[in-house]
């Protein structure tokens, strides 16, 4: 696994989040301090409650600086303790040393773990997924010995994995089928398992609102305007399928994959019988075959949060959702596969040795995707020619590049793809103003607010527009929208105290200096 992933201590930053969650981000980059720790446990920065997560960036930071080849192998580092801790959990639930090995291995391999471990953005998911392990193997240990310790350690863990990520709870759930299968369990009857559980169902359902009410203020829910209750549902079966077979067969594999307007109905269709004949299958087989059961509602279960039916952002579906779920589906085969050619032991070993080279093979391929961000959108254009969003970030580039011609044109084909893509409008108003046509960026900003209004960068860009034009009152308003966004920028504070001083306000204009850094 560190072969495959050791070309990331050479890769760089990526403009799709890491300037938000590291880079640029002012209160990451001081380091851990007593004000980034109240800040990581209040802040709903990038509509998402996951203080831990923060904190491990603010580590990051206070070792490495911001050395991004740094950052990336604490990422690898923790998806390998995870990789191993899930061969130790599964040996010790099931006694098979073998199968387990298999399971871990494929874990660590496949090219859908990629995004999740290359990405610096995505420490939430490595993080998360290495208390979900550890949550494992304590409640395991409670089986084993019921003793009041291990049980607070497992909840303890379970409550550090939500504060990584909160796409965790459904960790009681999967406690729940382990109950049937390997731990055997099911004589205790349904009300004492789900009973002896209560505590991690009320976890869950905490970090269930937190998240819920921190996305809804950060306007990271689409509207039903926006994205219909049809296209959710039209869409929910139809990424389950697509996990599912990339996960058998991995091609095609992007950063971003946009969602369409309609899934077509053949692809509905499709979707709902492959599913429902696998569901048929496992659950038929379940005395049999409990291993087919439990790892294939473990896949379908874990998948629940992030299925799109509370649509968060602009993709289909996105490989990172996949990391937790998936270890499911080795489940499912690792221990049914085996059975069904119970006296081709060694055959079946080569195959999975032969499975797991490939894996590795094209994840070093991918990992490579990542290596900087021309790399990565260019990738995400070869792959889908109609991808908006990575020719809205090419033409970032562009600009920063002093090419504002080829962002204009980028930015047009995106807006033609999806024109309620409120980033493009922001960053196509930065390619006009640059080329000299206010004008018109003022109008793509007041656009982009109409889809966005709570979009800070909009506001800020548009404030500093309105600065330039003698707008003093209205550049005002913008700012001050622009900090109730959560874009705590010096530039900000110090953009308002010349919309302060140009309407006579020195007093006023003093404190935001004071709180830019700046003179007063």
């Amino acid at each position: 696994m560190l072969a495959v992933y050791a070309q990331t201590a050479g890769h760089g930053f990526v403009n799709y989040d890491d300037p938000s969650y590291v880079s640029a981000n002012s209160q990451v980059a001081r380091g851990l301090s007593l004000d980034g720790f109240a800040w990581a446990f209040s802040s709903g920065h990038m509509s998402s409650w996951s203080p831990l997560t923060w904190l491990s960036h603010m580590l990051d930071v206070q070792l490495f600086g911001l050395d991004p080849g740094a950052h990336h192998m604490v990422s690898v580092a923790l998806h390998a303790a995870t990789s191993v801790l899930l061969f130790l959990v599964l040996s010790r639930m099931t006694g098979d040393r073998w199968r387990s090995a298999f399971v871990a291995a494929l874990f660590a391999l496949h090219p859908l773990r990629v995004e999740s471990v290359a990405w610096v953005s995505a420490r939430k998911d490595v993080l998360s997924g290495l208390f979900f392990v550890l949550s494992l193997g304590a409640w395991t240990r409670w089986v084993e010995r019921p003793r009041a310790s291990a049980y607070l350690l497992a909840l303890g863990l379970f409550a550090l994995g939500l504060l990584a990520k909160p796409m965790l709870v459904t960790l009681p759930f999967v406690l729940l089928l382990l109950d049937v299968w390997p731990l055997r369990r099911g004589a205790r009857g349904v009300r004492a398992l789900v009973s002896e559980k209560l505590p991690f169902f009320v976890l869950a359902a905490a970090s269930s609102l937190v998240t819920y009410a921190v996305q809804e203020s950060g306007g990271a829910l689409p509207t039903l305007d926006a994205v219909p209750l049809g296209v959710r549902l039209a869409n929910l079966p139809v990424s389950y399928a697509t996990y599912l077979v990339k996960t058998i067969w991995t091609t095609e594999l992007t950063v971003f994959h946009p969602l369409p307007p309609m899934q077509p109905a053949w692809r509905v269709a499709g979707s709902l019988l492959l599913l429902g004949a696998i569901s048929v299958a496992a659950l038929r087989d379940v005395r049999r075959r409990p291993a087919l059961a439990v790892g294939w509602l473990w896949f379908i279960g874990m998948l629940v949060p992030v299925s799109g039916l509370v649509q968060v952002g602009g993709q289909a579906w996105a490989e990172r959702y996949s990391y937790l779920p998936s270890i499911g589906l080795g489940v499912a085969a690792a221990w049914s596969v085996p059975s069904l050619a119970p006296r081709a032991l060694w055959p079946v070993r080569a195959l999975a040795v032969g499975a797991l080279s490939v894996a590795a093979l094209l994840s070093f391929r991918q990992v490579g995707v990542w290596r900087d961000s021309i790399s990565l959108w260019t990738h995400a254009l070869a792959v889908s020619p109609e991808n908006y969003l990575a020719q809205s970030k090419l033409a970032t580039l562009a600009i920063a590049a002093g090419r504002p011609d080829e962002a204009i044109a980028r930015l047009e084909l995106a807006l033609h793809t999806n024109p309620a893509h409120a980033a493009s409008h922001v960053t196509l108003a930065a390619a006009l103003e640059q080329v000299g046509r206010a004008d018109e960026a003022r109008a793509h900003l007041e656009r982009a607010l109409e889809l966005e209004p709570a979009f800070a960068i909009a506001h800020f860009n548009l404030a500093n527009l309105l600065l330039d034009q003698a707008r003093a009152s209205d550049a005002e308003a913008h700012y001050r929208a622009a900090l109730r966004g959560g874009l705590e920028l010096g530039a900000v504070h110090q953009g308002l105290a010349l919309a302060l001083d140009a309407q006579g306000r020195t007093d006023e204009a003093r404190r935001e200096r004071e709180l830019a850094g700046a003179p007063p």
